[in-house]
């Protein structure tokens, strides 16, 4: 999505593969969203045993959304997917302590493919979860100051 902001709009041949890749993006996340409006950790096994809500993909594909509204890369009838990802993210993640304190839980703490990591269904089950990692909670501020704008 950000890429789209550095490539000047007269470059076509750029930006016209990079919109038809976020249309077709955009409708597979609004097929993959749950009800809560979030998005789980194996998004093409949803119904698995173990399987669960992601905050960091959430947050991330939420600031997609959002973003693509507001710069017109994505037309306003993902408006209320967009909704419903911002209601799951701080809804289904978002957790104030006995102190006040806010906190984003369920983010895997690290994944990816390399050495000792297959990719399976059993790996991505088998990592940490953990609040507050870096790598969920910048996704979720960037998404937030997104929605912000989508709705004033």
């Amino acid at each position: 999505m950000d890429i789209l902001d550095i490539i000047p709009v007269e470059n076509t041949a750029l930006r016209e593969p990079l919109l038809t890749i976020t249309l077709e993006l955009a409708e597979s996340l609004v097929k993959t969203q749950d009800e809560t409006g979030t998005w789980v950790q194996v998004m093409d096994m949803p119904g698995e045993p173990g399987n669960y809500p992601e905050a960091s993909g959430s947050a991330m594909f939420t600031y997609f959304l959002a973003k693509g509204i507001n710069k017109g890369y994505l037309p306003d009838t993902y408006r209320p997917a967009a909704e419903k990802a911002y209601r799951g993210l701080v809804g289904k993640f978002v957790l104030i302590d006995a102190h006040g304190e806010f906190h984003l839980t369920n983010i895997c703490a690290t994944a990816g493919l390399g050495y000792g990591r297959d990719g399976s269904y059993r790996y991505y089950m088998s990592e940490k979860v953990v609040k507050n990692d870096p790598k969920g909670l910048a996704p979720a501020i960037m998404a937030l100051l997104q929605v912000s704008e989508l709705f004033p």
